[in-house]
């Protein structure tokens, strides 16, 4: 199946919000996501109010993971022999960010050749 009618069919995940987040007296707790662990938690208790947890049914199909937004697979490649087994309707390049300027050059231009998309030039 083409990968961007994949990505397409990806589902709309809600933002898991940390319990007590948005509560002006607490300022100091964040947004990010901790699963809530107290007896009288409500958001344990999954009160619809209270906001919904990860839990299994939220995971996309396995031909789906992974997928960039752009509807290519990602690729994180090192050397310009990485790109060989690439193919430039399927695969997006991501440039590792261990690679130095001189040779980051190097890379792009051959990906740009192979018509690669490069998701980090």
């Amino acid at each position: 199946m083409n990968v961007k009618k994949l990505a397409a069919r990806k589902k709309k995940r809600p933002h898991f919000k940390r319990s007590n987040c948005g509560r002006p007296d607490m300022k100091s707790v964040k947004d990010v996501w901790r699963r809530p662990r107290g007896i009288d938690n409500k958001q344990r208790e999954q009160k619809k109010a209270a906001g919904p947890i990860p839990s299994i049914g939220w995971r996309n199909s396995r031909d789906i993971r992974g997928v960039h937004p752009s509807g290519f697979v990602e690729c994180r490649v090192h050397n310009i022999a990485e790109l060989k087994n690439l193919e430039s309707e399927k695969h997006a390049v991501m440039v590792a960010s261990s690679v130095g300027g001189k040779k980051r050059l190097e890379i792009i231009a051959e990906a740009k050749k192979k018509n690669l998309k490069i998701l980090n030039a």
